[in-house]
């Protein structure tokens, strides 16, 4: 009687123990599946989508994109410089100067209308406006034939200025806006010959556009 007692209990802790066992495995199983899904779910959350505008360029690049495409094309095929353009003076030679500082840049002026004076030095002439006796605009006008709009970027380099890419581009006007130390710089065609580069406008301050 006694022998058939310990087995009985002997077979129960055998069954009880391979309850627990199961239960065990089936908790592991499902905390890993569990696991596995909450990773994948961080991990897609972790993706930024294609379209997603923080993976879209700043409103500044746009803008930038926006002129290089612009000048493009305007430019299309004639896009290379034609002549090579030599510096005469800077930004910096005109602004805040008097006739004596100038007549001292471009020698003595040849001919003088109200209160702009002209000179003439190294293939260009100079159309200096003076407002109470300071340069406040220069015009700059090519005697050697140049191409617009291929010189368009290229004449800038008579003021030690490499330009790439302009503000404002359009048939009629290549523009920059308060760039280089200057209020605006355009560069317009010849008004008789589209094709040719008429000259160059530096206004230097905003009080004298």
């Amino acid at each position: 009687m006694n022998k058939k007692i310990l087995s009985l209990i002997l077979v129960a802790m055998v069954s009880s123990t391979a309850l627990i066992s199961c239960g065990t495995k089936a908790n592991k199983d499902t905390s890993s599946t569990e696991s596995t899904a909450s990773t994948e779910s961080t991990e897609s959350n972790q993706q930024t989508p294609s379209g997603d505008p923080a993976a879209s360029p700043a409103g500044g690049n746009s803008a930038s994109s926006e002129n290089k495409s612009n000048n493009s094309s305007v430019l299309g095929e004639n896009s290379a410089p034609t002549v090579e353009v030599t510096q005469v003076a800077t930004v910096a030679d005109f602004k805040d100067k008097d006739a004596t500082a100038i007549q001292a840049l471009l020698g003595d002026p040849t001919s003088q209308n109200g209160n702009t004076s002209t000179y003439e030095k190294d293939n260009y002439t100079f159309d200096v406006t003076y407002y109470d006796s300071i340069c406040g605009q220069v015009k700059i006008t090519p005697k050697t034939e140049m191409k617009y709009p291929a010189d368009a970027n290229n004449v800038l380099k008579v003021l030690g200025i490499n330009a790439v890419d302009s503000d404002s581009v359009s048939p009629s006007e290549f523009s920059w806006n308060n760039k280089f130390d200057t209020y605006k710089i355009s560069v317009v065609p010849n008004a008789s010959a589209g094709d040719k580069l008429g000259y160059v406008q530096v206004i230097l301050a905003e009080q004298y556009k």
